[in-house]
């Protein structure tokens, strides 16, 4: 059995997001298009709760699921 790790996120080493998504180096109006995209998807139901896809994603992964 594969050995579970436990996620561990520090002040001081955020993690860094790719520049497709990572806002500080989006113009507002990116930004903006980006978060309309995204409204209007949830709103016609292209989205899954939280609680039911972070404990997957966190044991495909090697992450212990608190």
């Amino acid at each position: 059995m594969k050995e579970a790790m436990v996620l561990s996120l520090q002040a001081d080493c955020p993690p860094q997001a790719p520049p497709s998504v990572n806002a500080e180096v989006m113009s507002g109006e990116e930004i903006m298009k980006k978060l309309k995209r995204s409204l209007e998807s949830v709103e016609v139901g292209n989205c899954k709760p939280a609680d039911e896809v972070f404990p997957r994603f966190m044991e495909s992964h090697g992450y212990e699921v608190l």
